[in-house]
């Protein structure tokens, strides 16, 4: 099995400057996706920070990530999980409210990891660490030393 493994993609960085938008396009639909189609990939893993900022989302960039990320995967039956990275929590104190689930839920090929835990990824045993702050740090800590 093969498995496609992206992280710190910040859709809207520099402040939602449309000027990256191109780039971010021709990477996606002249690079990755068709890297993914020749090597028979269907299973992503997202390492965390899905967008630039953490409290908001230009409409403009929710439309463009959905377009040549969002819409790609699922038209391509690519499995998807999203460990929750620092950008993608509103509050630094919590991982409960953050962009992810709040934009992208409505993909039903789109798994998303709030909270350390041990699990299975695409049939392989994993610690998932998603952004570790004070309210999941005694448990973040308990699983690393005993996994």
């Amino acid at each position: 099995m093969k498995v496609a493994i992206l992280a710190d993609t910040h859709f809207g960085v520099r402040n939602d400057m449309p000027v990256f938008y191109p780039f971010f396009e021709k990477f996606y639909s002249d690079l990755f996706f068709p890297e993914l189609k020749k090597r028979g990939i269907k299973q992503l893993i997202h390492l965390g920070d899905v967008c630039d900022r953490r409290r908001y989302i230009n409409f403009n960039t929710l439309s463009h990530v959905r377009k040549v990320f969002f819409d790609p995967l699922r038209e391509n039956g690519i499995e998807t999980k999203i460990i929750i990275g620092n950008h993608d929590i509103y509050w630094r104190t919590t991982n409960e409210l953050n962009s992810p689930n709040e934009l992208f839920r409505m993909y039903e090929n789109v798994e998303l990891f709030t909270e350390p835990e041990e699990t299975k990824l695409f049939g392989l045993p994993c610690l998932v660490l998603p952004w570790i702050n004070p309210t999941n740090y005694e448990s973040a800590m308990e699983l690393i030393q005993s996994t």
